[in-house]
């Protein structure tokens, strides 16, 4: 697991069924899922206090950039915490 950088997303090809995701290793919670469509979509996964998983889906990749994806999950992933 490394950084999730423009060029790793780029690289990242579907599978035939399913979706899969890649997480960044420098912001724990970060990550682009990669649908079988071929579709990306940027992902921010967290624990309430509660115990509860939220996953959510931030933008998709293209209109937004890797780095402005990052910047929000950031804001989300603070929030969270909080």
């Amino acid at each position: 697991m490394s950084k999730l950088t423009k060029r790793i997303v780029d690289a990242a090809t579907p599978r035939e069924t399913g979706s899969f995701f890649i997480w960044c290793s420098d912001l724990k919670g970060f990550g682009v899922r990669v649908w079988s469509t071929g579709k990306k979509s940027y992902v921010a996964d967290y624990r309430t206090r509660d115990g509860e998983r939220r996953r959510l889906t931030i933008g998709n990749h293209g209109p937004l950039t890797t780095d402005d994806a990052r910047k929000q999950a950031m804001l989300i992933l603070a929030d969270a915490i909080k």
